[in-house]
């Protein structure tokens, strides 16, 4: 119907040329049409025709549709160091589109003007972001090896002294630096470090511990060879004359690179759209010394952060087995381990499957995620960040101890069908032996709750679910406890403050940050999970549209620069649905703390506050609510990108984010450290009141958190990877029109076209002009 193309009721513009044939081009902005139908065809011919998943928006954004396969070639050294050398050395700009153009647009822009940068990776689950985060990070993290080859042909006098100061070592002879210094001054001169490595034995200690990225890989891949051993892990052996050749590398640069799949394992599962799912979003910051150089500044990576949130904790108690779902890759790793390793981290694993543990529901895991394989990479990358011994001992048991929990099941107590009481004593003890608590103490806080009035303090028995969900909750913050201690882990192992040896001589870092978060969701059933990763994108696209639309007119306007208006949809009625006075966040904890209050009664009172007859409204019902099962706690809202339907069942629970009262103050006396320190935090953090459940609301948690966030983001350049899912059966080079339209519009690319149409193609600040 031709009303839906706008007031001239015309069909789109088609983009061909003078023979018929579909004009096809790298950079969207060069397409003599700016219609959807032209980029959704644009996009489709460089997918499936040309093989190429990678095609430039704008400046600052580039689209990236998902292969479903690995592109041999597409992420070569030689691509690495061609982008890198192009972009940031040169600073050329004449190739083809690519996700390390983004990476080297990125890393130019610090060494330019020192403005911190950001990456924003997004898209719907199943796209292809956590795969672009890695691509992304480990060229950013390898870049200063790209610019060695390149700079030490243009400057050797400023890397020769640089390489004297950082070698100077109290401990070793001066004999030994001159024969360390002169090898370094042949490698910068030859470009080559293989060729010309001296004998381990005449390396200083710190350089001999440090291993090529090549020999990181093989040591994650055939972990074996070394023979494993849990208690006194073998480091992997520093770079020989006989190795393959490879770029040399540092340990900070290693243990980057390595936290990524390590994340990955124990925050990573598989979904009915993606088999390697990311259940958290995070914030990675990669930290750089820059230094002005004779020929070129230059950019050291110091070091790194991690700021991670929304972790999925709900994946530990249940997922849906019924759509092939896994709860996360580690439980699937660790039972795939050798029995004498099990057998180290906890006599009871050994013999054990994944069919013994409820909470993992059975399945083999025996893909490249969860399979014996992945579980020596896990273990190689935790002794990369220094977690071997007796932590690694720690934090595998408190992985045990979250399953076995698991396995305690309730009954009605036989004299009272009123109170619940553990009907499995052998697992109890087991799990007491685990966590270092009397099975009496795990019992009582598990099946009792303390009441406390103005004069009496008593206690009441519990009924078999709230039994059930006191002990799920319990395995739940566990997790939690242990996933906040290996990031914090990882953060100790890379930060710049305590890893960087130059790190005195640094006032400021530059900061590239990646932010890979969960992407929109729209399952046959949405629950809270859903909902605050729904609302996470809201967010992320209101900061796009600031970005690249509302900043761009401010400042022309300012600038006195004619511009034609660009029409374009904002998403503020629907953040403000959310976070308004009387949005849901606000009603959602208003419903937390009356008494008598349910998921039902807080989804009549989003229909009571908000009138979804109003053509504004966000919020809207459907006829068939009434017919399904749970019809008094479903309700709709109008997202940006789409019509979602969510089930509040469980919502008021979800949202306390609590732990019962009893329950806490009985496993903070676990004797693992990590479980204790955990939830000693969470015992820290709550006010002292005489209730029985403590805590504060998770969703105004995480908004803080947001805000936080996206005021930072907001403090730095911003850059757009945004990833498309090609068709819903994971066809490699095959992409379905109306998947892909829907998500086009979704992020609102063609409103960016229209911007970029309209301004100027670049700009400058007029001192910096004047300097060149």
């Amino acid at each position: 119907n031709l009303k839906h193309y706008g007031p001239s009721k015309a069909l789109p513009m088609q983009c061909v040329d003078s023979h018929g044939t579909t004009v096809v081009v790298e950079d969207m902005r060069d397409l003599p049409y700016s219609n959807e139908a032209s980029i959704l065809y644009n996009l489709k011919e460089r997918y499936e025709k040309k093989g190429t998943p990678y095609t430039r928006a704008t400046n600052s954004v580039m689209v990236a549709i998902n292969p479903y396969e690995w592109i041999d070639g597409l992420y070569s050294d030689e691509k690495r160091k061609e982008y890198a050398d192009k972009i940031v050395w040169q600073y050329g700009h004449d190739l083809p589109p690519h996700i390390y153009e983004i990476s080297s647009m990125a890393m130019r822009g610090i060494l330019a003007d020192g403005t911190d940068q950001t990456i924003v990776v997004s898209g719907e689950s199943g796209s292809g972001k956590t795969v672009s985060s890695k691509i992304l990070m480990a060229h950013l993290a390898t870049f200063h090896e790209k610019k060695r080859a390149y700079v030490s042909q243009k400057s050797f006098i400023e890397h020769e002294k640089e390489v004297e100061e950082d070698l100077i070592d109290e401990n070793e002879t001066k004999s030994k630096k001159r024969k360390w210094v002169k090898v370094v001054k042949n490698v910068l001169t030859c470009g080559s470090y293989k060729a010309r490595s001296p004998p381990a034995d005449d390396l200083p200690p710190m350089i001999n511990e440090i291993p090529s990225l090549e020999i990181v890989r093989s040591a994650s891949t055939d972990i074996s060879q070394n023979g494993y051993k849990l208690s006194t892990p073998q480091r992997p052996q520093p770079t020989t004359p006989q190795s393959n050749p490879t770029e040399e590398t540092n340990l900070i640069v290693q243990r980057v690179i390595d936290s990524n799949p390590l994340l990955e394992a124990f925050g990573n599962a598989k979904t009915c759209l993606n088999d390697n799912s990311s259940r958290f979003s995070r914030y990675s910051t990669l930290q750089f010394h820059v230094e002005d150089g004779v020929a070129h500044p230059t950019a050291n990576i110091a070091g790194s952060t991690c700021h991670t949130f929304l972790l999925e904790k709900s994946r530990v108690v249940s997922h849906d087995v019924n759509n092939d779902e896994r709860t996360f890759h580690i439980f699937y790793q660790l039972m795939k381990a050798p029995e004498e390793e099990k057998e180290k981290i906890w006599k009871g694993l050994k013999g054990k499957c994944a069919e013994s543990f409820k909470y993992i529901g059975g399945g083999d895991g025996s893909d490249e995620f969860t399979n014996g394989k992945a579980w020596k990479q896990t273990i190689s990358a935790l002794n990369t960040i220094g977690v071997d011994g007796s932590e690694l001992q720690t934090l595998l048991m408190a992985v045990c101890i979250v399953l076995q929990l698991g396995n305690i099941t309730f009954i009605p107590n036989p004299e009272n069908e009123e109170e619940a009481v553990i009907s499995n004593e052998e697992e109890l003890h087991i799990l007491s032996e685990m966590i270092g608590i009397p099975s009496s103490e795990l019992s009582h806080c598990l099946t009792h709750k303390t009441m406390t009035t103005n004069r009496d303090t008593c206690q009441v028995p519990l009924k078999v679910g709230a039994s059930k969900s006191s002990c799920d909750a319990l395995a739940k913050e566990c997790y939690l406890a242990l996933f906040d201690w290996l990031v914090n882990a990882t953060n100790e192992s890379t930060c710049a403050d305590t890893n960087y040896k130059r790190a005195h001589r640094v006032s400021r870092y530059s900061c590239i940050s990646v932010l890979d978060i969960c992407g929109f969701e729209c399952f046959e059933t949405n629950g809270f999970e859903q909902l605050l990763i729904n609302h996470t994108n809201e967010r992320l696209q209101k900061t796009f549209t600031e970005t690249m639309i509302d900043a761009v007119m401010e400042e022309y306007e300012f600038e006195g620069i004619p511009m034609e208006t660009i029409e374009h949809e904002d998403n503020e009625t629907v953040i403000q649905f959310f976070e308004g006075k009387m949005g849901l966040m606000s009603l959602l904890n208003e419903e937390c703390i009356l008494p008598r209050s349910s998921d039902a009664s807080f989804v009549k009172k989003i229909y009571a506050t908000h009138d979804k007859n109003l053509p504004s409204s966000k919020l809207f019902f459907e006829k068939n609510f009434q017919l399904a099962k749970h019809s008094k706690t479903l309700f709709g809202i109008r997202h940006f990108a789409k019509d979602v339907t969510y089930d509040a069942t469980g919502f008021l629970m979800k949202n306390k984010d609590t732990l019962p009262f009893d329950v806490l103050s009985c496993a903070v006396k676990s004797t693992n450290h990590i479980i204790r320190s955990g939830l000693s935090l969470h015992e820290s953090s709550t006010p002292k009141k005489k209730i029985s459940l403590v805590g504060t609301s998770l969703w105004s948690s995480f908004e803080r958190q947001m805000t936080t966030l996206f005021t930072q983001i907001k403090r730095t350049r911003v850059w757009f990877v945004r990833c498309i899912i090609p068709n819903n059966n994971k066809q490699p080079f095959s992409l379905d029109l109306k998947c892909t339209l829907t998500q086009l519009r979704s992020v609102g690319l063609l409103t960016a076209l229209k911007m970029s149409h309209a301004s100027f193609p670049n700009k400058q600040a007029f001192d910096h002009i004047l300097r060149r």
